[in-house]
């Protein structure tokens, strides 16, 4: 299921069903279905409401947060839970911020765990967790292998000019001055 670009459309509508009844949020983050529309609700004023048992609400999904769908005639409306747990504590997200998780588990979404940050911050706050490392091969632009990245350090140890490894590997003279300077690729020893 596709989170809408929109986040706060869907937010509102969950609410609302909060404040109806049907979901409930206690003080952990948990989001809980109370009731549950039934029948056609394509056809004006042909779908009962009936309580259900209190069953947990959220899915987690493949990224690791936790999403809320709910069917509102004729729609699906879903929204994530960590936003959805920081409106009802907090109210309204402020426009151009997000919510962070502070211990870095994205389907922790108890309130104290939930705080407000520029997206600049949340990435930086998960690169500081080490949620996103785009060292070496991880990152998208990398062209080197970090076995390639080995050979040119050990060539260059072994007497190789930086101009012979450079065509040896098809890679340019800068490129293999960094890599052996320790300047690029640092992390590798």
């Amino acid at each position: 299921m596709k989170i809408p670009t929109n986040h706060r459309q869907a937010e509102e509508k969950l609410i609302i069903e909060v404040n109806n009844g049907f979901l409930e949020i206690d003080v952990k983050g948990q989001i809980w279905r109370l009731a549950q529309r039934q029948g056609c609700r394509w056809v004006k004023g042909n779908t009962i409401i009936r309580k259900v048992k209190r069953r947990r609400a959220e899915k987690q999904l493949p990224n690791g947060y936790m999403e809320i769908i709910i069917y509102q005639k004729p729609k699906i409306v879903c929204g994530l839970a960590h936003r959805l747990v920081w409106r009802y504590f907090n109210g309204k997200i402020p426009l151009g911020l997000t919510i962070n998780h502070k211990n870095g588990i994205k389907n922790d979404n108890r309130p104290e765990n939930l705080e407000v940050a520029t997206y600049s911050q949340n990435r930086k706050h998960a690169f500081k967790l080490g949620l996103i490392n785009q060292n070496g091969e991880r990152n998208p632009a990398a062209k080197l292998t970090e076995q390639i990245v080995l050979d040119i350090r050990k060539l260059r140890a072994g007497g190789k000019s930086l101009l012979e490894i450079a065509k040896i590997h098809n890679t340019s003279f800068q490129q293999v001055s960094a890599i052996a300077n320790r300047t690029r690729w640092a992390y590798l020893k």
